[in-house]
């Protein structure tokens, strides 16, 4: 029982564990209850902290893709964890620190959105959806508000 909760807690799965021991993934999960063993849920554990995460990403200029790859995890998650952390991303694949306003203003001022793409080698999709709840006068769901006005 010690070894089960030994490499339970030292990051390995309940499913990994049961395949191990020839049992359900069921059996291991009442086996930890039974020993008041808290349960981590599905959350993916990375070999880096949400802060190391967002130093390599701000202060190391590394692109999201680049640490996903490293950690083995997909570009989401990462994101996902940068988000938590309140960390502003950038747009695009050259970095730009583009507000939304600043694109919702060119698209209002006539400019297209393909236009405004092409100007910052973005695509039309990500300044369509960047733009499109200021210009209709709400915010995303999932983009945090910019403190300077705006959205990130």
């Amino acid at each position: 029982m010690q070894d089960i909760i030994e490499r339970y807690e030292d990051h390995e799965s309940a499913s990994a564990l049961g395949a191990a021991y020839g049992v359900s993934t069921r059996t291991i999960l009442r086996v930890l209850s039974r020993h008041d063993v808290p349960r981590r849920g599905n959350r993916l554990v990375l070999p880096l902290s949400n802060d190391e995460i967002a130093l390599r990403y701000t202060e190391g200029r590394e692109q999201i893709q680049v640490i996903a790859e490293d950690l083995g995890v997909s570009r989401h998650t990462v994101a996902k964890r940068l988000d938590e952390k309140g960390v502003r991303r950038t747009v695009g694949h050259r970095g730009l620190e583009l507000s939304d306003a600043a694109m919702a203003a060119r698209r209002s001022a006539g400019e297209s959105a393909r236009s405004i793409a092409a100007d910052l080698g973005i695509s039309h999709t990500t300044v369509l959806k960047r733009t499109r709840a200021l210009l209709r006068g709400t915010t995303p769901t999932n983009v945090a508000p910019d403190p300077a006005g705006g959205c990130t």
